[in-house]
């Protein structure tokens, strides 16, 4: 399959390896040694490559972050926390209504308390229908274990 660009002039071809990235913006609640369940607003960004192997997609990447919270012990004794490491996803399509997801996140911290952090988490979703779905997640944080039963609703 080759597919031509008019607009540049490029011929791209599906052995072209072309970075993956992500932006995320909003708020989250910490769960570290930092602080145990403080909303903070955060800005998430990072890049990495992407692999579709059948069912199976793959994603590894190192992603940036940013948190605020006045209870946060973050950078010179600030509600500021930056980040930085390596995150990996995997997601495995089971027939046309089920999807396994699972995700991993390490971060160090410079100059805040705690110096690192991690998240793992694990899905499995049910699509009812075309635009409502059922979830069971689960999530592990450096000081809890978490899981959540929702209903998805897409318009």
């Amino acid at each position: 399959l080759l597919v031509i660009s008019r607009e540049r002039g490029q011929v791209l071809s599906r052995f072209d390896l072309r970075p993956s990235w992500r932006l995320r913006v909003g708020a989250a609640t910490v769960r570290d040694r930092g602080c145990s369940g403080c909303l903070a607003g955060s800005a998430e960004v990072g890049s990495g490559f992407a692999k579709a192997l059948g069912a199976l997609d793959l994603y590894a990447g190192a992603d940036g972050t940013l948190e605020w919270s006045p209870r946060l012990d973050g950078l010179a004794d600030t509600g500021f926390r930056a980040g930085i490491g390596p995150g990996g996803l995997a997601r495995l399509r089971l027939g046309k209504r089920v999807i396994l997801l699972g995700e991993a996140r390490w971060r160090w911290l410079p100059d805040s308390r705690p110096s690192e952090t991690f998240e793992l988490r694990a899905a499995l979703r049910l699509h009812l229908a075309k635009t409502i779905s059922l979830s069971l997640e689960g999530r592990r944080v450096p000081v809890a274990d978490e899981g959540t039963l929702a209903v998805q609703a897409f318009y």
